[in-house]
Parts: C-alpha cells; structure tokens; sequence
C-alpha cells in the first residue's frame, strides 16, 4: 500500500513520536498480501533471497567495474567484485516510467504499452513481484522517483509494500535554478533501512527493490557528499542546448557538470553501501539474490548530440548502455561481453527462484548460454521536433529509423559501426535491404507507432488539457496527472 493512502496513520504515529526520533519521516506502509488474482504457494527454504537494486540516470561507465576513471562507485565496487558483471547491457528505452515497466515485466515497452509518465501498466500485464508473492516471496518496494509512485504507475498493488514517499522538495542552496522534487540518496537509505527493521524479522523468501534518484539531473550533490571531483581547465557550453532542469545556476563550463554528476553517483553509491552493509548484518547479503543495474543512461558532453546532460531523445549508447551485475549463491563470478538487456533481469530471477517462466516476456535468463549475435531493439524520442527513434543492435553494428507521427521519415535510416565509432559520431546511409528484417518489423507492429498509445491519442484529440503537450506536438504525460504533479515533473526536466 503506498505512503499516501496512510495519512491516517500519522495520528497514531505521533503517539509514539514522544519515545521514538525516528518519527520524523513519514509513516512507513503497512505490508499487504499478495494480490487475491495470484494465489501464494508455500515458499521452501531453498528460496533465496532477492535484492534489485537500481539506480536512476546512471551511465555503465560510471561503475568502476565497467572502467569508471573516478572512484565513483568505491562501495558497489568492493561488495560486487565477486559478481557476474555484464559488459553490454542496455535498456530498451532510455525514459525512467517505460524502462522500469520493461525491467519488472520483462516486456518491450511496445508490449506493455507504456510510453508515457503518467501512464498505469494494464492490469491483465504481469509482473516480477506478482510472480514472486505467488512463489511466497514478500514484496517490497522504495522508490524515489515521482514517476514510478503508485499515483504514477499503479506498481503499490503489485507490492505488498511500496514505499513512494517523494513529496519534498529538495534544492541545495545556490546550486539548482528550481526545485527539485525526490527523495535523495540518504533518505532513500533511510527509508530501505526502515523495510529491513521490520523484514528482519519476518521470515522469508524477500523480494525487495529500491531505486535511487540520484544522478538524475539537477545534478546537486550535498555540501557533504562522498567526493569533490575538480578539473582543470573549463569546457565552455552552450546553455541553450540544456533542459532547463539540468542548469545550475550561474554553470556554464560542462565539465563542472560533469563534475557534479559524477559526486552524485559516488553519493548514491556511498548510501547504497550504507544499505548493503545494513542488510549483510541482518540477512546476510551472500545468501541472497542481487541484482545492481539502472534504468537508463545520460549525455553528458559527448560530441554530435543536441541536447546535453539529458536522456530519453534518443537511441545512442551513452544513453542505453547500463551497469548489470548479478551477485548470487552458486553463480560464478566472472566478465561477460555479450549482449544482454533490462528484458533479462525477470526471466533470471524467476529461475533463481525455483519458479517457472512468465508468458509473454521477450527477455532470456542472464544465467543462458551467451548469444554474441543476439539482436536488441530499442527506441527513444528525437532531437528534432515530432521524431520518434527506433533501432536495432546486432553484433557491434547499429541500424536506426527516424519516423514521425509513424511514418518513417525521408533519410532517416542511419548506420553505424559501433566497433570503428563506438561514439555514434559518423553516421552512415542505408539501403532498406542491409538492414535486419526485425527492426522494420518491430516498427510495423508496434500498436502506438507514433509513441503514443491511441488511449491517449483519443484524449489529447478531445481536451488537450488532460496531458502535458511538448512544444513540438508529442504528449510526454498521460492523462493521469493533475497540474501539482505536473509542476513536479517540470522541476525534475521531464517536461
């Protein structure tokens, strides 16, 4: 049940608020049962443990495993190293609400259908954690991110406990020029650390997930954060070229940016250590499941892109490319570099769960054979006004359709080498028949072509006012939220 159906409770809350300090953060969420639809079998002891961690904006080359320059991750570093690290990981889409559903349901976003912020996964879609309560796992959630609360998705009832408690606005003086609604990466520990206290003592098997907002932009990190990364000389930008969210007041060198986003994943990283030695000590982190990965990436200066320290425009590696690493009893730690996605994280947690497959998933279990020639697809919003992006990637070699309003537009076929420009810097031409069969077909059947779900399409036609409309014509935000949560989402750069 998410936070904000307890407001009942804070009045027997501060009863004990005159002997317990912790009362100073919001109540947590009662824990329900799995959902009725979904009866739960009675869970043997083989059953391990499951912890997802994700964290939210977070490039595959900020993790130190994966050849990070900095000591920005030392903690995730440390408590990972004897995990199976994946080299070529990716999302299928680099947008927080359609990326997460792909990671709890196994789905391309043109399979679960959700496009847009504000928009609720359909009932009859299953889900990870509705497969686990019916393994007899409890479920829990803390997120930190507006996007995916429950208000947002209706991901609270498929949790027996979701924790969503984004509501404060957070600026670090002088840094930010607006607002920025999330729950940072202390309070998100405090929170996780909340569902331990209780979960300890409780039997199990857990599932638990905990998303981190940290480093999505405004990259603010506390005065007191876990690094001060310098550079030294500037690197002048544009600021035009940045989301209006993403500027920090008075900043325009780029690689202090840079800097700053960097000290925001060694924050995040030095909280989720905080977290991870918590659970160690009250359930014993080896004999548990971990899964650490993010939803998407970020731009930051590389060259050729329009917009800067921004995600979701676009299709390039920078912004698919994520951290995947799988920690487990009986799985060898070691390095793979095939290609591997989002999509697999809920096929291999079903299996190292003793559980049997979920129907109408497109992702394979991490714990498969490795397909080196394993074709990935992926989409995004483009650049330029009304584009919608779509492509494939297939053993080191990309192939992208520009479309608009679904159609394929005139020259938007591009090709690129990634082993000879692995910075998409220099695209190529393409014929229609040097390209996979499987992206045009991924496009002709996809049921929201244009990106937008016809739901939706239906609304905006009939009253414009029920969703958030881009200057260029494409709707980011369904007709769930009202103008409060569209106020918050404009803080955060999503619209």
């Amino acid at each position: 049940m998410p936070v904000r159906r307890l407001r009942a409770l804070v009045l027997v809350a501060l009863a004990g608020c005159l002997v317990a300090p912790a009362c100073s953060r919001p109540p947590a969420p009662a824990e329900s049962a799995a959902p009725a639809t979904r009866a739960a079998a009675p869970a043997p002891k083989a059953r391990p443990d499951i912890l997802l961690v994700v964290v939210d904006t977070l490039r595959a080359d900020r993790l130190g495993l994966l050849g990070a320059r900095r000591p920005t991750t030392p903690a995730l570093d440390a408590r990972l190293r004897d995990g199976l690290v994946f080299e070529h990981a990716t999302t299928p889409v680099p947008f927080t609400s359609p990326a997460v559903m792909s990671l709890l349901t196994g789905r391309y976003p043109q399979h679960h259908r959700v496009r847009l912020i504000f928009q609720r996964l359909a009932p009859e879609v299953p889900t990870l954690p509705e497969a686990l309560a019916a393994l007899g796992y409890r479920t829990a959630a803390v997120v930190s991110n507006m996007v995916i609360t429950d208000e947002a998705t209706g991901l609270g009832s498929r949790f027996g406990y979701y924790d969503d408690y984004v509501d404060e606005p957070v600026r670090w003086a002088g840094t930010s020029e607006r607002p920025d609604f999330e729950r940072d990466a202390a309070r998100t520990t405090e929170a996780a650390l909340a569902w331990l206290e209780r979960a300890a003592l409780r039997p199990g098997p857990r599932f638990f997930y905990l998303h981190y907002m940290d480093p999505h932009a405004p990259y603010t990190p506390p005065a007191n954060g876990a690094a001060d990364f310098r550079h030294p000389r500037p690197a002048p930008v544009d600021l035009k070229r940045l989301a209006t969210a993403s500027r920090l007041a008075g900043v325009t060198d780029g690689l202090e940016y840079v800097d700053r986003y960097d000290e925001e994943v060694a924050f995040a990283d030095r909280e989720i250590g905080r977290f991870l030695d918590a659970y160690d000590r009250a359930l014993g982190l080896d004999k548990a499941v971990v899964v650490f990965t993010a939803d998407h990436g970020e731009t930051l200066l590389e060259p050729g892109r329009q917009r800067l320290f921004a995600h979701g425009f676009g299709v390039w590696e920078e912004q698919v490319r994520v951290p995947l690493v799988l920690r487990a009893p009986g799985v060898a730690a070691g390095r793979r570099a095939d290609p591997v996605s989002l999509l697999d994280v809920l096929p291999t947690l079903l299996e190292l769960a003793g559980g049997p497959p979920l129907a109408g998933t497109d992702g394979r279990s991490l714990l498969a054979a490795p397909e080196p020639s394993r074709e990935l697809l992926f989409e995004g919003s483009g650049e330029r006004r009304g584009d919608q992006i779509r492509a494939v990637e297939r053993a080191g070699h990309k192939w992208v359709i520009t479309t608009q309003g679904g159609r394929e537009l005139p020259g938007g076929r591009l090709y690129f080498d990634l082993g000879a420009d692995a910075l998409e810097a220099s695209p190529l031409a393409w014929a229609g028949d040097s390209a996979p069969a499987s992206l045009l077909q991924f496009f002709s059947a996809d049921p929201d072509p244009s990106g937008l779900p016809a739901r939706e399409a239906i609304l905006l036609g009939r009253r414009l006012s029920t969703a958030k409309v881009r200057p260029e014509g494409l709707p980011v935000v369904g007709s769930g939220a009202d103008e409060e949560a569209r106020k918050k989402l404009e803080a955060l750069g999503y619209l």
